[in-house]
């Protein structure tokens, strides 16, 4: 598969705060964005993923998940996702919401 088109990369306020407080955790977040990108949507579930190689042939929303390393001690947050709007115009960096 050939990169996906992403558009602009933006991130959310907690995950920019984070960043701000945690080191290398921008490292990890931009690793997951270039996985996005290449085509490995992350831990998603089987389903997802083939839904995911659908839409970015034909368009469409895609999003992936990925894991947070123990490392970076989160408590609220186990995973984060990236997310690619329709139109491929912005792809935006989030805390996958839990009921932690």
């Amino acid at each position: 598969m050939e990169q996906l088109h992403i558009g602009k990369v933006t991130a959310t306020a907690a995950i920019v705060q984070e960043i701000e407080e945690t080191e290398d955790f921008q490292t990890f977040c931009m690793g997951c964005v270039r996985r996005h990108r290449n085509g490995d949507w992350g831990d998603i579930s089987k389903e997802e993923w083939l839904n995911n190689n659908h839409t970015a042939r034909r368009g469409g929303f895609i999003r992936s998940e990925y894991v947070i390393p123990k490392i970076f001690c989160l408590g609220y947050a186990e995973r984060i996702t990236v997310t690619t709007n329709e139109d491929r115009s912005e792809t935006e960096i989030d805390f996958l919401e839990t009921d932690i």
